[in-house]
Parts: C-alpha cells; sequence; structure tokens
C-alpha cells in the first residue's frame, strides 16, 4: 500500500495442484488500502536442489466495494440531487453501478429508486 516500499505477502504455495486454482483476497484483511498499491507475483523454488517452476496468473481482478448510506447518492456526496440523476440517465439502459435495484439494467425501476431517495 505504500507504492512497492514495503511488500506484504498474500499467500505462498508449496505444492502443487495441477490444476488452476481460484484465489480471491480481501485486501483490507492485509493493508489499508490506498490509491499508490501496487502487487506482485513471484514465483522461485524454495527447495534444496532445485527444480522446474512455473506458475500462472489469468484473469487478475481488483475489485472495489463501496458502500455508502444511500445506494442512489452516486457520486458519493452525502446527497442525491441532479447529479447523481446525470449519473444514471448516463447507465441507463445498462449495467453497472447505475442498476440501483440489482436486476442487471439501468431502468425506470432505478430512476423511481432515486426520486424515492431525492433531497436525502
Amino acid at each position: 500500500n505504500d507504492a512497492g516500499v514495503t511488500w506484504t505477502q498474500l499467500e505462498l504455495v508449496s505444492t502443487n495442484s495441477n490444476a488452476w486454482v481460484q484465489r480471491s483476497f480481501r485486501i483490507s484483511d492485509f493493508v489499508v488500502p490506498t490509491t499508490i498499491m501496487k502487487v506482485r507475483f513471484a514465483a522461485r523454488d524454495i527447495g534444496v536442489g532445485g527444480s522446474i517452476v512455473e506458475a500462472a496468473i489469468d484473469d487478475f481482478q481488483v475489485i472495489r466495494y463501496q458502500c455508502s448510506a444511500n445506494p442512489a447518492d452516486l457520486n458519493g456526496d452525502g446527497v442525491v440531487n441532479g447529479a447523481d440523476l446525470g449519473q444514471l440517465l448516463s447507465g441507463w439502459g445498462q449495467p453497472g453501478r447505475t442498476d440501483l435495484n440489482g436486476n442487471g439494467t439501468t431502468d425506470g425501476a432505478d430512476l423511481g429508486m432515486m426520486l424515492s431517495a431525492w433531497g436525502g
């Protein structure tokens, strides 16, 4: 979380699974997340005598979850207003964070949720 000055180990794999293995970590369980955080992967032989070491990373994702007191407050300024409405309308017909009710698309139901929270 300090641009690579120090590192925190999340996992050490010392056995071969001979298959893809899915891993998931909550960064905040290990360090305080920052905007200058770096991630690195290392594959190395830690055994005596050496051997062939292989590693692969596939579908690496960083997902940010943000909870606010009011999900209709899309810009996080503490009030549901025209700025949030603009964001909702820009996402109209699409999935994503403007889909307030989680039905897979931003639509009239989401607009209704926003209007019911207006000014709050």
